[in-house]
């Protein structure tokens, strides 16, 4: 429904040159429109939805809607206003649905949020909003989501959460949140389906027996404490298709129940805690998943699913990497097995494989680098550092005896395997190919550009915040 201008008061809105219009400013040099002003809209009778078509204002700074007649079911197009310095939408009536996301809002959240009681949706993240969350906010009976992530909320998680019997979405990720989460907490939460608690201070206290009141689909935990053991309520849990228990506190072994329930799992993170034992091999998980299963104590030889990111870094992983890697693991993108106790040879079918990033430094891995590494042609990141032994059996070919490991990188081969100039020169074909063959593609179909490169962004800030994180719990833990 567009707008209804009963009284004409919008009668100067025609024509093309719209900074003519009533109410309107627009930059004089630009001719960017910068303020909207339309103030006592009810009294004006004009009524009907407020066009979202709004959002493409990006140089916008001032906007009044104030005493709008009609209620509003879609904030989305606020977002698009990223020039934005006032808001005045007093007696707007938002009762169902409110999206303030990504505008670097501050304050507090007040207690007379809880007023709100026919409101279905409310997103605040990504914001600079401080304070707590106000207990009120169980007020709302008809909220389905709850979205508060990415701000600088502290205090803690009030139980009056556990009131809301229609809520599917609770995200509070990435805040300063502590204290203790209880039963109370997820008490009438029978329709929940996504849950984030990441990156907070929480402390999960249920009882052993406890069996939760809802299916969930996406469940991340990390950072939060969730007891010495893997949680025996997960037992429940029959959809789940996002698992984060990052940084949890976990330790001891993986029950055989959960391998039984990782079929469905699209991304499994279980990485920096003090978890043991051997991994199956194969366990069963969708392809094109992630696994994330780095910092912890896993032993045995490591296991191959086949999905598209595979980080077992620093763990006790030995033996040899298996032969048939390249063919078991076709839709791999990123691999680590960093850090473990790795021995043998680099399999050859390791260059099948259609990598973006290898890591396999500090293993105690040996023979010759293959060659046809080179025609990863999408490969960015292959870290080898202390991980290749030069051990060839002639004691007079000039090289070596590395005790970290590593050997020199431009020692020639002798008809041995070492790197030579084919394997640079492969590499740097291969380099050059990733560099210009998404551009080509991408230009021919620019909606494929947004995902490659959130793919490489999300990959950079993986390992930039991998390695964070690591230093952390090294100088938590005492350790340079």
């Amino acid at each position: 429904m567009g707008l209804n201008d009963s009284w004409n008061r919008l009668s100067s809105w025609h024509g093309t040159n719209c900074c003519q219009w009533s109410g309107i400013a627009c930059d004089n040099t630009t001719g960017a429109v910068l303020a909207v002003d339309l103030p006592n809209l009810r009294s004006s009778a004009i009524s009907g939805a407020i066009p979202p078509n709004l959002g493409n204002l990006s140089s916008l700074q001032f906007l009044d809607v104030s005493s709008f007649s009609s209620n509003v079911d879609n904030l989305e197009w606020v977002s698009g206003l990223v020039s934005l310095k006032y808001l005045n939408m007093y007696s707007v009536d938002l009762s169902k649905y409110i999206d303030l996301s990504l505008n670097n809002l501050t304050g507090s959240l007040p207690d007379s949020i809880g007023q709100l009681k026919n409101l279905v949706e409310l997103r605040l993240n990504n914001n600079l909003l401080q304070g707590s969350i106000p207990s009120s906010i169980g007020n709302l009976q008809r909220l389905t989501t709850l979205t508060l992530a990415s701000n600088k909320l502290n205090g803690t998680l009030p139980d009056s959460i556990g009131l809301l019997s229609e809520l599917s979405s609770l995200d509070v990720s990435l805040n300063k949140l502590t204290g203790v989460i209880s039963e109370a907490h997820f008490h009438s939460l029978g329709k929940l389906e996504n849950i984030s608690l990441s990156e907070n201070s929480f402390i999960l206290n249920v009882s052993s027996n406890w069996v939760p009141p809802f299916q969930v689909i996406a469940l991340e935990m990390g950072s939060c404490h969730l007891g010495m053991s893997f949680p025996s309520w997960l037992k429940s849990q029959k959809q789940v298709h996002v698992l984060d228990f990052s940084g949890a506190g976990i330790s001891g072994s993986i029950p055989n129940w959960f391998w039984d329930m990782t079929s469905s799992l699209a991304i499994l993170n279980v990485s920096f805690n003090s978890l043991e034992g051997h991994i199956p091999n194969p366990f069963n998980i969708i392809s094109y998943a992630t696994v994330d299963l780095s910092f912890n104590q896993f032993k045995g030889p490591i296991p191959l699913p086949n999905v598209i990111l595979l980080d077992l870094s620093n763990n006790q992983f030995s033996g040899s990497i298996p032969e048939n890697i390249g063919q078991v693991m076709s839709v791999l993108s990123f691999l680590s097995l960093s850090g473990n106790k790795l021995t043998g040879a680099i399999p050859a079918s390791i260059g099948e494989i259609s990598l973006d990033v290898l890591d396999l430094s500090k293993n105690n891995l040996a023979g010759s680098i293959p060659s046809n590494i080179g025609n990863c042609s999408s490969l960015t990141v292959l870290d080898l550092q202390k991980t290749i032994c030069p051990c060839s059996n002639d004691s007079n070919n000039g090289g070596d005896n590395y005790p970290d490991g590593g050997g020199k990188a431009d020692q020639t081969d002798n008809g041995n395997g070492f790197i030579d100039k084919w394997f640079y020169m492969s590499i740097g074909v291969g380099f050059a190919a990733g560099l210009l063959l998404p551009y080509l593609v991408f230009a021919m179909k620019r909606s494929w550009g947004g995902v490659y490169f959130a793919f490489v962004d999300g990959t950079a800030y993986r390992l930039s915040s991998e390695k964070m994180k690591a230093a952390a719990r090294r100088r938590n833990r005492g350790v340079r």
